[in-house]
């Protein structure tokens, strides 16, 4: 199975490189030819495993976990949010790996309510502007948060 995921994965992303310039007059967007090589692949293996074939459920979850990654990235390092935002990017690591929990354990009606609500708390509570004024402990903190990875 890892072989010919890795296989389709090449095959996609040759074919999307030769072929980016005419694909992107398609499509309204621009797109990552690796990204979408492994969305794709995912997807189609999910799809397969709805008609009974069966799929290795890690391997599905680490593409899964490469796609997250992805789309964290092109929505905080590709806007160029300045600073680099690292709660934006912990709210939609916590948010792409709680759905890609529910859609490979197939429970996402029962349980996603749980973890999706707390969820938009967060980002509702992430949305509100800075205070110019705030005190000394909590600018240390935002430079903490938002300066994580460096």
């Amino acid at each position: 199975m890892l072989t010919a995921v890795l296989l389709m994965i090449v095959f996609l992303f040759f074919l999307f490189t030769f072929f980016k310039r005419t694909l992107q007059k398609l499509f309204p967007f621009s797109f990552c030819a690796l990204c979408a090589s492994v969305f794709l692949t995912w997807v189609g293996l999910l799809s397969l495993s709805f008609f009974a074939v069966p799929a290795d459920t890690t391997l599905l979850g680490i593409l899964m976990g490469e796609s997250i990654t992805g789309i964290m990235y092109k929505i905080t390092l590709q806007r160029q949010l300045q600073p680099k935002n690292s709660v934006l990017s912990l709210f939609l690591i916590l948010l792409g790996t709680s759905v890609a929990y529910f859609v490979l354990t197939k429970t996402f009606i029962a349980s996603s309510l749980s973890v999706l609500i707390p969820l938009f708390f967060l980002a509702l509570l992430l949305s509100f502007p800075k205070k110019k004024n705030s005190s000394l402990k909590t600018q240390t903190l935002r430079e903490k948060l938002e300066h994580c990875c460096s």
